[in-house]
């Protein structure tokens, strides 16, 4: 426990909280505060005590070591993702130089994957044209249904 002086429910609210295995207003009953109190009034006291600056800076605090491995495994894995890149590129490699320099892109959160639902056939269609035979079809559409309003009139 840091420096902070927080009551033994704090602490165990904090531990719950860092868990993740029930909601707040559980850890809160659980940390050994009153069970006598309406639903509502544990949830508003469970939000209140994870405002409670105490409390914050104890879960970050549980948090810190788990946060901080969580980095250096990101950072090893990118030196790695580099080292491999720069070896491959020494050997004359460059499929897997650049692989590897895709590899660490990702890792880094430099590239989003996008998927499109192809499913819907007028998508498809449009998918293979140009800006400007998508714009043709459309005006062609427009005049089909303006023949058909004057047709039925």
């Amino acid at each position: 426990m840091s420096d902070r002086q927080i009551t033994q429910r704090q602490e165990a609210f904090a531990q719950g909280i860092v868990a993740g295995t029930l909601n707040q207003s559980d850890v809160y009953r659980a940390a050994g505060y009153s069970q006598d109190c309406t639903e509502k009034t544990i949830n508003e006291a469970a939000s209140r005590l994870m405002l409670n600056s105490k409390v914050v800076a104890r879960v970050a605090e549980i948090r810190a070591p788990a946060v901080e491995a969580a980095q250096i495994s990101l950072k090893g894995h990118l030196d790695r993702l580099q080292r491999l890149s720069e070896l491959a590129e020494e050997a004359k490699q460059y499929s897997s130089a650049t692989a590897a320099e895709i590899s660490r892109g990702r890792a880094s959160g430099l590239y989003v994957e996008r998927h499109e639902d192809m499913t819907d056939p007028f998508k498809k269609a449009l998918s293979g044209m140009t800006a400007e035979e998508a714009q043709s079809m459309l005006d062609a559409m427009e005049q089909v249904k303006v023949i058909q309003a004057k047709a039925t009139n």
